[in-house]
């Protein structure tokens, strides 16, 4: 009995001691927490962070290091959000729940270096509902539950940017394309148009150069940018390419060689890898040129380019080089056939840059001689109104000739509805201006139109086309009774029809068509008791056609002594023969070949012999009761 009393007693005392140390062992597994760390479910406006977010932390701010930096990329309405609800919650969760945690947002260019910690403690809190911008930087501070292990984190937030422009500086095969070579991007390829294409002009040398650089610059590194070339005959064959088609198009190479009116498309897509724009550009390129003139502000250089003269004996080689200037920068000039000094009727060989034309010049010594404004040219009988001083363009002086043209019914131009847009007002144009009017004169066709059978009775009315003429210009003829009769010519002012009265009604009469490029039907209708008949008598006509005449076309044909290089003067040209030759001059009005202000049917001109000299003023082409008085230019 003892023995078992000793035994029981033994086990007790091994129960009591294990409870005791298990209880010890409890009362140490509650000591407060020291895990200061956030779970990696972190997020900021609902971006999660992980463990590259979070980076890692340090203990302290004081070694002013921010351990590795985390950082966060958020779209740019993630960013902007205030809500802070789903989905855009910001919560920095520690992963001990006793820890507790904060939250401090330092906006782009607050900080210069890590806080310290007195002043990281007095910054306010983030609150999770302010938006956030590119480069703010959230510092988080986590203290264990043991309020002992504090923790820092750094984290900076990026926002790509949604920026998919090029920059204006981009280049193809060297050249900068600006503005309007850029054009305006579009957001899809489809939604290309003419004027949304930028446009851009290369040489023939510069299309083939492999060493020059295509480049388009995005305006943020950050964006990609994909280049093709494509052949403008494929586009009008194929339409522009869908936008997956362009991503299978061949990327273009900077040494491919590019053709008259490729074009490139570039794709541009932003960092934020959402915003994406398309830019295209056509290129065209020039052929090479073939202008193998010169010029001269010292020599004068002949029409057509086959002497230089008023080189005066004596001139180095060296001055001459000087003074003949090129007319294209890339033409090739030969000067093996010079000396020095310059002798006469040496030659000058000069090759367009195309190689296709080749010009030989003739040097011709001597002085030409010089005139003063008002004198008289012996040869001609003109006066002189105008010196430059120099021979620019080929030439020095402006000579008027001795004589107005012969007061015409022609008009400045029978086209009183389309401008010829080009015709300039400076000195120096009138012979540009002169040669277009009659361009433009000669683009259309004038029919003298000769009526051989007219009827011997009664009253008849004129039908052009179907178009009975409700009006127009009264004609008497003499029938086979030798009675006069009312003829009537069908109205001017349909397509422009003016009667000409040939003086002779019995056999015919005439009309001028002007601009109708085919034969109109004409038809005599018979009225009998003043009702029009319903049947119609078919005449026959002959037709000849003409170009239109001019006054400018008048100047071209003027020859006056052994000269026939006239022209109609330009606004400035006539302008400075009024200053000079007002007295000299008839009265009335003299025509200019500039037309005013591109304007359809306005030519500038002038009134002469009054005093004092009126101003300029704006005629009608079409009027032909105005004086012309050509000039040359020598």
């Amino acid at each position: 009995m003892n023995k078992f009393l000793l035994l029981f007693c033994s086990l007790l005392l091994i129960v009591t001691t294990s409870c005791t140390k298990s209880k010890e062992m409890k009362n140490n597994n509650s000591v407060a927490s020291s895990d200061a760390t956030l779970e990696i479910t972190s997020t900021v406006k609902g971006v999660t962070l992980g463990a590259t977010g979070l980076g890692i932390p340090v203990a302290s701010l004081s070694d002013g290091v921010l351990g590795d930096i985390g950082t966060v990329t958020l779209s740019a309405e993630e960013a902007a959000d205030t809500s802070n609800v789903v989905p855009f919650v910001t919560l920095f969760a520690a992963t001990n729940p006793g820890a507790t945690v904060r939250v401090v947002l330092y906006r782009d260019g607050e900080l210069s270096d890590v806080p310290t910690a007195a002043d990281y403690e007095a910054h306010e809190v983030y609150n999770g509902t302010d938006a956030v911008s590119d480069k703010d930087a959230f510092i988080i501070r986590v203290t264990a539950q043991d309020a002992v292990t504090v923790l820092y984190y750094g984290i900076v937030v990026k926002i790509p940017s949604d920026n998919a422009t090029l920059q204006q500086t981009s280049t193809i095969k060297g050249v900068t394309l600006g503005a309007e070579g850029l054009g305006t991007p579009v957001a899809a390829i489809a939604d290309f148009g003419q004027e949304t294409a930028g446009a851009l002009t290369l040489t023939s040398a510069q299309a083939v150069n492999a060493s020059l650089v295509t480049l388009f610059v995005p305006t943020d590194p950050s964006a990609t940018v994909r280049v093709a070339k494509y052949a403008m005959a494929d586009i009008l064959s194929n339409g522009l390419p869908s936008d997956a088609d362009f991503e299978i198009h061949a990327i273009y190479n900077d040494a491919d060689q590019i053709s008259n009116y490729d074009v490139f498309l570039t794709k541009v897509t932003a960092a934020d890898n959402t915003t994406v724009l398309y830019y295209a550009v056509v290129v065209t390129v020039t052929q090479p040129s073939d202008v193998a003139t010169v010029t001269s502000a010292v020599y004068k250089i002949s029409v057509g380019g086959t002497t230089i003269s008023n080189v005066a004996p004596g001139t180095s080689k060296a001055a001459f080089e000087a003074a003949v200037l090129p007319g294209d920068a890339n033409q090739i000039r030969d000067f093996t056939g010079i000396s020095d000094p310059v002798l006469n009727g040496e030659t000058l060989l000069v090759t367009s840059e195309s190689g296709n034309v080749h010009m030989t010049y003739t040097v011709v010594l001597g002085l030409l001689p010089t005139y003063s404004v008002g004198d008289v040219d012996i040869a001609s009988g003109g006066t002189i109104f105008y010196d430059q001083h120099n021979y620019t363009g080929g030439w020095r002086y402006l000579e008027a000739a001795p004589a107005d043209l012969a007061i015409s019914t022609q008009p400045w131009s029978v086209i009183i509805d389309q401008a010829i847009g080009t015709t300039g007002t400076d000195i120096g144009t009138g012979y540009a201006n002169t040669l277009a009017i009659i361009a433009q004169m000669n683009s259309i066709q004038v029919q003298h139109i000769s009526f051989d059978m007219i009827p011997d009775s009664g009253a008849w009315l004129m039908s052009y086309n179907g178009i009975t003429a409700s009006s127009g210009y009264n004609y008497d003829y003499t029938d086979a009774n030798g009675i006069q009769q009312p003829l009537r010519a069908i109205d001017p002012t349909l397509a422009n029809i003016s009667v000409v009265n040939n003086g002779n009604y019995t056999d015919g009469f005439d009309v001028e068509m002007i601009g109708v490029t085919a034969p109109a039907l004409f038809v005599a209708l018979p009225v009998v008791g003043n009702v029009l008949s319903t049947s119609g008598i078919p005449v026959t006509i002959t037709v000849s056609v003409t170009p239109p005449n001019s006054v400018a076309y008048q100047c071209q044909q003027l020859t006056t002594g052994s000269y026939n290089d006239w022209f109609l003067p330009s606004k400035d040209e006539l302008s400075h023969m009024a200053a000079i030759m007002n007295s000299c001059m008839g009265g009335g009005w003299y025509w200019s070949s500039s037309e005013y202000n591109a304007n359809a049917d306005g030519v500038w001109f002038s009134q002469f012999n009054t005093f004092p000299p009126l101003p300029l003023d704006v005629g009608y082409k079409g009027a032909s009761n105005t004086c012309a008085r050509c000039i040359r230019a020598f």
